[in-house]
């Protein structure tokens, strides 16, 4: 029993010492794949539609932060950051869209005007139903 604890001891240390310098290593290539991830990332972020928009990479994780006019400029930078480079593990995306603000009674005028134009037989867009002398025939 005396001899097991000791064998485990020293299996222990043993493992400690061989994982540590490989764990280390590891770790500093991280940090040289998330210093040029970072890179690539603000590089693809320097449209102007982007300027709100910050990015932290950390294990391969990029992370953006901050805010675009719309939902579409939120995927875009979503997307821009995933393709920039091959080592991007995943993307933490913490961007809000700080559109204008519309009040209730213009966007239900625009939606009903949209609505009213959009309806088939209404607008530009022609109405193809059958008449009802036509169904009788069809039966």
């Amino acid at each position: 029993m005396k001899y097991t604890k000791q064998f485990a001891a020293v299996v222990a240390l043993a493992t400690a010492l061989a994982v540590g310098p490989a764990a280390s290593a590891s770790s500093a290539k991280t940090g040289n794949n998330d210093a040029r991830i970072q890179a690539q990332v603000s590089q693809k972020l320097q449209k102007s539609e982007f300027k709100n928009v910050q990015s932290t990479v950390n294990d391969g994780v990029v992370t953006l932060t901050g805010t675009v006019d719309t939902y579409k400029q939120k995927l875009d930078a979503e997307k821009r950051a995933r393709k920039s480079d091959k080592q991007v593990q995943d993307v933490r995306d913490l961007i809000e869209v700080a559109a204008p603000g519309v009040s209730d009674a213009a966007l239900q005028k625009k939606l009903s005007r949209s609505l009213a134009y959009d309806r088939v037989g209404y607008g530009e867009t022609p109405c193809r139903t059958p008449r009802v002398s036509q169904m009788s025939s069809i039966t």
